[in-house]
């Protein structure tokens, strides 16, 4: 069921049911922060295949960093309280940390 990526796109709907803009659980994020989701493109999903809307971003350690400056305090605060709500107010857990 693991490997089912079916079930992975319906992890995404609930997922983005509650922290997406109009989210019943965006509220409790901090506000230093928004939370972007990818769109699922269903007609594209199967037991093999999930097909997303690609998100630019950038790791918060860049290349040959080793530590975090104070300027990134407010990422990782929303880090942290993006966790702590999945873990504490909805029970609905999306933990993917690879890169």
């Amino acid at each position: 069921d693991e490997m089912d990526y079916r079930n992975e796109v319906n992890n995404l709907v609930e997922f983005r049911a509650l922290y997406g803009d109009k989210g019943s659980a965006q509220a409790s994020l901090h506000r230093n922060g928004r939370l972007v989701l990818p769109t699922p493109f269903f007609e594209f999903c199967s037991e093999r295949v999930l097909a997303t809307s690609w998100i630019e971003g950038e790791p918060l350690l860049k290349l040959g960093q080793t530590r975090l400056s104070a300027d990134d305090l407010p990422l990782v605060e929303f880090g942290l309280s993006c966790t702590l709500s999945q873990l504490l107010r909805t029970g609905v857990m999306h933990a993917d940390p690879h890169a």
